[in-house]
């Protein structure tokens, strides 16, 4: 493939990064009853609306209180139609479609397609997000990583927070966590909010500067070595917008509409995107 492809490889992956935060059923094992029952909650809460055909409407918004790249500061629109076999998903101006034989990947931006003749890679990463089966080794391992609270944020809702067992150095803030909110009603997910905390190095001025400032208060350390750092938060909002299981729902994109084959057989885009660059993984 071309550096090009690449990029755009890349860029299908923080979509599965994406999707994956918004799919993956975290199961947990708890010691107490009352553990084990918000475990439960937050599993059946978290997966029960997986299952297939899926219509989702979801928004992504990430933010920082320390901006490095361009990912920290996103707001992006994902809509995802997942049937048996076939799947559409149209993420910022990514669309990835999926048939039982091979996958297509197109960026709007970019105006770049990538084929990948086997579609056998992408559809294990579809069935792992929409519904994977973890063993209990698994269940135990994530168990050693997390604490779980209730928290009541609202009228008919009702969130589960999990905390990373893992501190940042010289801190008492988890490295990691998520908090799930869901509507007790319908027991389906309302959002997903994920921390990633990291230590980002300073100079002892900006350490200095940053000391002034009321939005850095417990957010700044200081090692004995006189090392000074900055504890970078990356915070994701997942906003689930619309959830539906139709059974009569369409693809409403398939691979045709998008290439199609010369008189040679060769793949090529069709009308209205050929001035796309077409690369082919086989």
């Amino acid at each position: 493939m071309t550096d090009q492809s690449f990029t755009l490889s890349a860029r299908f992956r923080h979509l599965l990064v994406f999707a994956g935060c918004l799919f993956l059923p975290v199961i947990l094992q708890a010691q107490s009853k009352d553990t084990l029952a918000l475990i439960k909650q937050f599993i059946q809460a978290g997966s029960s609306y997986k299952k297939l055909p899926l219509y989702l409407e979801i928004e992504q918004q990430n933010s920082t209180n320390f901006i490095i790249s361009e990912e920290d500061t996103t707001y992006t629109k994902g809509t995802f139609y997942l049937l048996p076999g076939v799947s559409y998903v149209r993420f910022g101006d990514i669309e990835q479609i999926v048939n039982d034989s091979m996958a297509l990947l197109v960026s709007d931006k970019m105006q770049h397609m990538v084929l990948f003749a086997d579609a056998r890679p992408v559809q294990m990463q579809l069935k792992a997000l929409t519904g994977p089966a973890w063993q209990d080794t698994s269940a135990i391992q994530v168990a050693t990583r997390f604490t779980v609270q209730a928290i009541t944020p609202g009228e008919n809702r009702s969130a589960l927070l999990l905390s990373g067992k893992r501190l940042l150095m010289n801190t008492s803030l988890p490295r990691e966590s998520m908090e799930l909110h869901y509507d007790t009603r319908s027991n389906q997910p309302v959002k997903i909010i994920t921390i990633k905390r990291t230590l980002v190095p300073l100079e002892a001025n900006d350490y200095k500067t940053l000391q002034s400032n009321a939005a850095m208060a417990g957010k700044l350390v200081n090692k004995e070595d006189s090392a000074y750092y900055l504890v970078k938060e990356q915070v994701s909002h997942f906003i689930y917008r619309q959830i539906r299981h139709d059974t009569a729902m369409k693809i409403p994109v398939i691979l045709s509409d998008r290439i199609g084959r010369d008189s040679e057989g060769k793949f090529q885009p069709v009308k209205n995107y050929e001035h796309y660059q077409l690369s082919i993984n086989e």
